[in-house]
């Protein structure tokens, strides 16, 4: 029986050389790939990447499907070495487009004119007009559009009975 992480890795390494395929080999790699992978993102959490490396090297050697352990130990391996590593694209692409988006919003801003806040809402103010009241402009024949008196152009009122129908002349009575 191994004691050793070490030697369990180095063990685990050379069965996968031989078969990789193995159900014993992945029911024994996956789970302490995935327990050194917690290890040193916690490591590099703690800005520890020296230490970190080693973990999350083996951790991808035993299963190498985690790509997102890959990109972590490049990650520390460059902090490791002092290597100022190059922005992927897709990371450059999103931060370029978070970029134009904010240029965007501040145009925006800068371009939309500004409304001064008054106070009260002047539907509710006390210094608005009273509504027209019967002897008003509504209600005189003045012509509305077209020339046409405004019973004729402007809609009825919804609780208004319908006009009377003018009646049309009778012609005269035949003798």
């Amino acid at each position: 029986r191994l004691s050793d992480e070490a030697e369990v890795i180095a063990a685990l390494l050379e069965a996968k050389a031989h078969n990789h395929r193995l159900e014993a080999y992945r029911d024994a790699a996956r789970p302490l790939a995935s327990e050194l992978r917690e290890r040193g993102e916690e490591l590099l959490e703690a800005d520890n990447p020296q230490e970190a490396y080693p973990l999350l090297r083996d951790a991808v050697a035993l299963d190498p499907r985690l790509s997102g352990t890959r990109r972590l130990a490049e990650e520390a391996r460059d902090a490791t070495l002092g290597i100022i590593a190059k922005e992927r694209d897709s990371a450059r692409r999103k931060r370029e487009r978070e970029e134009a988006r904010e240029e965007r919003a501040r145009e925006r801003e800068k371009n939309r004119p500004r409304r001064k806040k008054e106070g009260k809402n002047p539907r509710l103010s006390p210094n608005r007009p009273a509504p027209e009241g019967p002897d008003g402009p509504e209600s005189s024949p003045s012509p509305g559009p077209l020339g046409l008196p405004r019973s004729l152009t402007s809609p009825p009122a919804l609780n208004e009975p319908p006009a009377p129908v003018p009646e049309a002349p009778q012609p005269p009575a035949a003798r």
